[in-house]
């Protein structure tokens, strides 16, 4: 299934592993504009999936302090069962810059 918002595609790729870990891919911008979207099909895909979610975001082109907010509370809210794969630039930059504050919680692989 795939929902697309421009400019943000959000795929739940039905793949889990033994422990019940949902897979989510996310390309695009994530951005004051699409971050409620993000937050929405997150929240729909951790429905029934308490073991967690893992978000490949290797095709996410640019990412402001929206999508961290949105990554932020789905890990909290999933107890820290948030794993995201395929960090790239974007991404990795703002990780990195608010690891300097305190850890966040969210996994990286």
């Amino acid at each position: 299934m795939s929902i697309r918002f421009l400019p943000l595609t959000v795929a739940i790729v039905p793949m889990r592993s033994a422990s019940g870990v949902l897979r989510v891919a996310v390309a695009g911008d994530i951005d004051e504009s699409t971050a409620p979207a993000l937050r929405t099909a997150l929240d729909d895909a951790a429905v029934g999936h308490p073991a967690g979610l893992e978000v490949d975001v290797a095709e996410v082109t640019h990412f402001s302090l929206a999508g961290l907010r949105v990554f932020d509370d789905v890990q909290r809210r999933l107890g820290g069962a948030l794993v995201l794969l395929g960090v790239g630039r974007p991404v990795r930059r703002l990780l990195e810059l608010q690891d300097r504050f305190g850890p966040t919680g969210i996994v990286r692989r």
